[in-house]
């Protein structure tokens, strides 16, 4: 349990178990994106491979994660208005509504517990840090108001 005196830190997703999420990415949208997200995910499925889209107001990733809640389950959320990171938070069910929709994204956090099985522990995993990730100059292809240059991340 939180207080909010005593907040409850929450580690970054590197390095977790396998567990329900497996260090796949979340993107809640409302209805007026969600198309052009999907199209986005598609157009670039190297950098964002599509593993799940919820249902409209479906906050359970049925399929992969099956008794989630998308709204309260992961470590962190930043809330975007405009283009612009407004907040971020430790959970957003007051956010979300009967319109939104989830997309679940492949990461490479979903394969670092197999390389620490294999006894080669990423450092970054060792030190309790994410993963370091650099911009690049690739240009993803754009889909209505999605785009950007790829981030890529290695480990040392």
């Amino acid at each position: 349990l939180k207080s909010a005196s005593q907040p409850v830190p929450r580690p970054p997703c590197a390095g977790l178990p396998d567990s329900r999420f497996d260090g796949r990415r979340r993107c809640p949208h409302p209805p007026s994106a969600t198309e052009d997200f999907e199209q986005f995910c598609v157009a670039n499925a190297a950098p964002c491979p599509l593993l799940e889209v919820t249902a409209p107001g479906q906050y359970e990733a049925a399929r992969l994660a099956p008794g989630s809640d998308l709204r309260r389950d992961l470590p962190k959320y930043r809330v975007w208005q405009d283009g612009e990171l407004k907040e971020e938070r430790d959970d957003v069910a007051d956010l979300w509504d009967d319109s939104m929709q989830a997309f679940l994204i492949g990461c490479s956090f979903t394969w670092e517990d197999l390389l620490a099985a294999a006894g080669l522990t990423p450092r970054h995993v060792e030190e309790g840090k994410n993963v370091p990730m650099f911009d690049t100059s690739i240009e993803l292809k754009g889909v209505g108001p999605f785009g950007g240059r790829m981030v890529v991340s290695m480990r040392p």
